[in-house]
């Protein structure tokens, strides 16, 4: 976990009042290397802001982002392999559906399948479930979910 600005800002104000790395570690619940890190971070840069990362760029642009969005806005049951496939013939950019999937979850977004909790069975006898034919034993509970399932 990074260091927040105002973490390293109360570092920083302590050691200037004169105070050891230990002693700030244990007054702000951090660890000694933690301090000197922030220590030396803070005399190269005079920031209390983290370098920015050179990490892995990534493959889809800002655009494509909102393309993404706005595609999965206008129609909620699309699913990620539907949306990479519009991605790719509309704008040409080939991405796998695991970055679709990505992009979905940074937004909170999700695709609203259509669910149908009532499911319909056959009325003949052989697809009953077998604890629904003997009902002499049965409790309530479980007459109630042998009358739903026919």
């Amino acid at each position: 976990m990074h260091t927040s600005p105002e973490k390293v800002a109360q570092v920083i104000a302590l050691i200037e009042n004169g105070l050891k790395q230990r002693a700030v570690a244990r007054q702000l619940h951090m660890t000694r290397g933690a301090v000197r890190r922030v220590c030396e971070r803070y005399e190269e840069t005079r920031s209390f802001r983290r370098r920015p990362g050179t990490g892995r760029k990534r493959y889809t642009t800002d655009s494509d982002d909102r393309f993404i969005m706005s595609t999965m806005l206008r129609n909620r049951r699309l699913n990620a392999i539907q949306l990479q496939q519009q991605l790719r013939e509309t704008r040409g950019v080939t991405i796998s559906q695991w970055t679709v999937r990505r992009r979905l979850k940074e937004s909170n977004m999700t695709p609203q399948n259509a669910r149908n909790l009532s499911k319909t069975y056959p009325s003949s006898s052989s697809s009953t479930p077998a604890f629904c034919t003997g009902t002499s034993e049965l409790d309530t509970r479980t007459m109630g979910i042998c009358f739903t399932l026919r």
